[in-house]
């Protein structure tokens, strides 16, 4: 989901907190689209949050298991392809409430 979309479709800036590690890029986030920025996802997630996991799938289990998610009521959505939901679930402590976007393998 691109923040720029996601801007012009009415959801408020300040609603939108994106964790980026790297300093610069967290800069560039909020110059451009004056969102809160965090470097650790447990700062950034609060409960009953709309979770947004657009990452490559190869980091999906450090995004999800350091997210904080497990400690709160949120929805998980992941636009990570190939990644098994069993995966997912368990990367997130069980959490139940998600959803995925891209093609997942089911066995």
């Amino acid at each position: 989901m691109r923040l720029s979309r996601t801007a012009a479709q009415g959801f408020p800036a300040a609603d939108i907190r994106v964790v980026e590690i790297n300093a610069e890029a967290r800069r560039k986030l909020v110059d451009k689209y004056g969102v809160t920025t965090f470097d650790k996802p447990k700062d950034a997630v609060r409960a009953n949050d709309v979770v947004v996991f657009a990452v490559k799938p190869q980091h999906l289990r450090e995004a999800a298991s350091k997210s904080g998610i497990a400690d709160n009521a949120n929805l998980a959505i992941s636009i990570a392809a190939g990644v098994r939901l069993a995966n997912l679930s368990k990367w997130l402590k069980d959490t139940r409430a998600w959803c995925a976007r891209c093609p997942i393998r089911r066995r």
